[in-house]
């Protein structure tokens, strides 16, 4: 009797030891794992813009933008320095009127997207650190016989501190493609966290970028190659949701977006001081997915851009 009471406290023992054993793994592998998320993901760690919840979200860069359809850049218009033609910004621009089935490749870059306008794609290439160094908008090729403008394209190159762009385009006739006509060149200067300060022309017109301590982008200045510098652009009342742009490196280079967030107001100073008025609608992962515009120049013009994500569940 006292043989089998002992045995089954030895039992006891052992069954209470194991159920000890799993807690501790349990325990030591949740730790070990939580060491390695990103900051946002932690327990209980502060959401930067979502300050009242306690539901994590996926941090920047996990969202990719499969179409846009901008109405315009809504942190910069074309700039009126009389260098916007010779460096395609107006063509730049109407890609993203109507981007869309946008495809990325294994490192998350985009590498190709058709357009709105009719037979058109676009095209991504990048060098072997992963930057982009052509950007081209290939348009329906002219009649047989005939000699048209086929592809339009942007190329940057690199330096620790800038990023030079060139501009231009390729005919083509009868399958044939021409050599590069280069239209315009500007220069790029970085910060020290990458941002755009300066965008420099090579008539020595240049476009001029200041930031608030939030990253965010508060004034455009704006000088023709004769003549002073003026303020041309101002932003405020920006929200605390991430700016489209910062889902990808690539949207912001094109673009010119380095705010990280969304403004609510754009003053044209040098335009009787038109003030731009954006509302803005969210996806679950707090990036805007419609973005309205509404201004007064005695019309109420109101305009209406929409974005689409593919997000992780």
């Amino acid at each position: 009797m006292f043989l089998l009471i002992q045995k089954k406290l030895i039992m006891k023992k052992n069954f209470w030891l194991f159920i000890s054993c799993i807690g501790l793994s349990i325990l030591l592998a949740t730790s070990s794992c939580e060491k390695n998320l990103p900051g946002e993901w932690k327990a209980g760690a502060q959401l930067q813009n979502n300050e009242g919840l306690n539901i994590p979200k996926p941090p920047p860069g996990l969202c990719d933008i499969q179409s846009f359809q901008l109405a315009k850049n809504t942190f910069e218009s074309i700039p009126d320095n009389g260098v916007g033609e010779e460096l395609n910004f107006p063509k730049l621009i109407e890609a993203f009127r109507g981007m869309n089935n946008i495809q990325y490749d294994a490192q998350k870059s985009p590498v190709r997207a058709t357009l709105s306008f009719p037979d058109s794609v676009c095209q991504f290439t990048y060098d072997n650190e992963g930057r982009l160094v052509r950007f081209s908008i290939f348009v329906p090729a002219p009649p047989p016989g005939q000699m048209d403008k086929y592809e339009y394209f942007w190329k940057f190159s690199y330096t620790t501190s800038s990023i030079t762009i060139s501009a231009g385009y390729r005919l083509l006739t009868d399958g044939n493609l021409s050599d590069e006509f280069l239209t315009g060149t500007a220069v790029l200067y970085l910060d020290n966290i990458n941002r755009v300060i300066r965008r420099v022309y090579s008539d020595g017109a240049y476009d001029r970028f200041e930031y608030n301590n939030k990253s965010d982008l508060i004034n455009i200045f704006s000088k023709p190659s004769t003549g002073p510098e003026a303020l041309r652009l101002q932003f405020a009342g920006y929200d605390n949701r991430q700016c489209f742009a910062k889902t990808n490196r690539v949207w912001q280079l094109l673009l010119n977006v380095n705010s990280d967030n969304n403004p609510r107001t754009v003053t044209e100073v040098q335009n009787n001081d038109i003030v731009h008025i954006y509302t803005y609608q969210y996806n679950s992962n707090d990036l805007p997915t419609e973005i309205r515009e509404q201004y007064n120049n005695g019309t109420n013009v109101m305009i209406e851009s929409l974005i689409q994500y593919i997000c992780p569940n």
